[in-house]
């Protein structure tokens, strides 16, 4: 994307909610760059799309029409229902209320893994493996990622 878009294609809200905090930042999606990262208790809040707004408000991002959102829980159709929190939705009618021109929600595990291609080869630690007797180093380039976790919504091993 050019940088000649304006602000409301340029960013992004990115949030991340579990069963506790809903987590949001703003994301530059030409450079990847977070900023405005705000923390909130589920707790305080009656809905997703109340946390949302708030923050949406709060970081005078009312203009930004684009939004990704990781759940704790599985995604499998329209309708989303938190495992740990009472919150619950539907995606279309949450992307109506909250004015968004694009969304896309997924299971915050997935986020996880589909983000490991995009960190800087410093920010990650990721395993050797074993194949035919010999240890071999791993290859960005090349790699096949198999993610697995002890239990949800904890990254566990990355194994190649």
């Amino acid at each position: 994307m050019s940088n000649s878009l304006p602000f409301n294609e340029r960013v992004a809200i990115v949030a991340d909610i579990g069963g506790t905090n809903a987590r949001f930042a703003c994301v530059d999606v030409n450079h990847l760059m977070i900023k405005n990262i705000v923390i909130y208790r589920c707790a305080d809040f009656p809905s997703f799309a109340d946390v949302f707004l708030a923050y949406q408000q709060q970081q005078k991002l009312t203009a930004v029409k684009q939004a990704v959102i990781a759940v704790a829980c599985p995604v499998q159709n329209d309708f989303i229902r938190m495992t740990n929190f009472h919150w619950q939705f539907s995606v279309d009618e949450m992307k109506q209320h909250l004015s968004l021109n694009r969304s896309i929600v997924l299971n915050d595990f997935t986020a996880a893994a589909m983000s490991l291609t995009k960190l800087p080869s410093n920010k990650a630690t990721l395993a050797r493996f074993e194949a035919k007797g010999r240890f071999h180093e791993f290859n960005r380039q090349i790699a096949t990622y198999v993610v697995t976790a002890e239990q949800p919504g904890l990254l566990e091993r990355l194994c190649i």
